[in-house]
């Protein structure tokens, strides 16, 4: 009998240490993310910046791989999603963000999903070469859509630097992304407590936007260029009237 319990303490240490591991590189990937979006934030050029947002971008995969080897298939990646989960979700931002500020488009989950496999071997015995093993790190639609909604903050603070440099055309297209993947999302709004008030959050972005968009067009030409990004930054979050 003792040994038994002997049995499910030594499982359940296990199980603590693994996930304090996962906590802690989460937070890892929660702060590399977060870096590789001031940058792109920061940078007016990508492809001047591209080699500073590879390196980011490779220090990222190499913390993922980290996580991927502490889980072992999908049944795991359920099991420890908590742990990871924020770390995930900052990183879904980061590369929408990127992508979005290169193609003017939104990557879909199964993209999303296809940079979080990692191979870890061949096989070499036969013709044609074979993986040998992979892992990934499982991402849940869920995360996908909180990722997604956080990325829209981003998508308004860069809105808002392009309308400073009176850059009306590019900046009525992000306004349009932002409206339509804002209507997208309204059907979501109740599906979870988290989910809702990212909507909510998603929505106060958009007005910002539209609000600095139309003092842009109404007010821009009035506004001495140095001056015109402190003032629409200076628009606040628009809240809910139901508030």
């Amino acid at each position: 009998m003792k040994s038994y319990f002997e049995n499910y303490r030594d499982i359940l240490d296990d199980r603590n240490d693994r996930y304090e591991k996962l906590v802690k590189l989460s937070r890892d990937v929660t702060i590399e993310s977060k870096r590789l979006i001031f940058l792109l934030q920061r940078s007016c050029d990508i492809e001047k910046n591209d080699r500073d947002i590879k390196y980011k971008l490779k220090i990222l995969v190499e913390k993922w791989k980290l996580i991927s080897s502490e889980l072992n298939g999908d049944q795991k990646c359920y099991e420890y999603l908590r742990a990871y989960s924020p770390g995930l979700q900052e990183y879904i931002e980061a590369l929408l963000f990127h992508h979005f500020k290169q193609h003017r488009c939104l990557l879909n989950l199964q993209e999303i999903q296809n940079h979080l496999i990692f191979i870890q071997g061949f096989d070499d015995s036969s013709k044609e070469t074979q993986l040998s093993s992979s892992g990934r790190i499982l991402v849940s639609p869920n995360d996908y859509l909180l990722g997604v909604a956080d990325f829209t903050g981003e998508v308004m603070r860069y809105c808002i630097s392009t309308m400073g440099k009176n850059d009306i055309n590019t900046s009525q297209e992000i306004c349009e992304f932002l409206r339509s993947l804002f209507d997208s999302f309204v059907s979501l709004h109740g599906a979870s407590k988290y989910l809702s008030k990212k909507v909510d959050v998603m929505q106060q972005s958009l007005l910002k936007v539209e609000s600095a968009l139309y003092t842009l067009k109404i007010r821009g030409s009035e506004l001495p260029a140095e001056h015109l990004l402190t003032t629409l930054n200076s628009i606040p979050l628009c809240q809910n009237e139901d508030e």
